[in-house]
């Protein structure tokens, strides 16, 4: 019976590790519909407004947003659990909020060389939300903000008062 156990137990762990093996060895593997949907939509920049509002406190009415989400786990995998989202973003600012805001945190240089595994900080932005930010940009932080209720998401939060423009990045938790 022990023996008979064990085959079940290496013929189950067999087929598990070659699911998904179908091409040749050196083969490259076609993503699966679930895995091609994810990195459609993970390419994809939104402009619709962040909801619920209250996650980005007083920002005003901004003129702009452009923000993507990412998997931070694998929902393709058919592991049993939730997968948690990661969100990043850029905010064009109208000047009078900019002005406003400003005024409302206590606002701090960035540290011009984070941690390079800190995914919190607009070093690590991602490629597609580049382009939505302007040259020259000098980012400021504020701890305060960062921890402003509500807080159903993690968030950093960079802004330039001049250029009107701020960064976030939000996580699930």
């Amino acid at each position: 019976m022990a023996k008979r156990g064990m085959i079940v137990v290496v013929a189950a762990a067999l087929m598990v590790g070659t699911a998904g093996c179908t091409g040749q060895p050196g083969e490259a593997q076609r993503p699966s519909a679930c895995e091609a949907s994810l990195q459609a939509g993970e390419a994809k920049v939104f402009t619709d407004r962040w909801d619920p509002a209250a996650e980005l406190p007083d920002v005003g009415e901004y003129a702009e947003i452009h923000w993507q989400v990412r998997a931070a786990g694998d929902p393709c995998d058919r592991a049993v659990g939730p997968t948690d989202w990661r969100y990043q973003g850029v905010l064009k600012l109208r000047p009078e909020d900019a002005k406003v805001l400003a005024g409302m945190y206590d606002w701090g240089a960035a540290d011009p060389s984070p941690d390079p595994q800190d995914l919190d900080d607009p070093t690590q932005m991602w490629d597609a939300l580049k382009p939505f930010v302007p040259a020259g940009v000098h980012w400021h932080n504020s701890h305060f903000y960062d921890e402003e209720e509500p807080q159903a998401r993690w968030r950093s939060f960079y802004f330039d008062p001049d250029l009107a423009v701020a960064w976030f990045a939000m996580y699930d938790h």
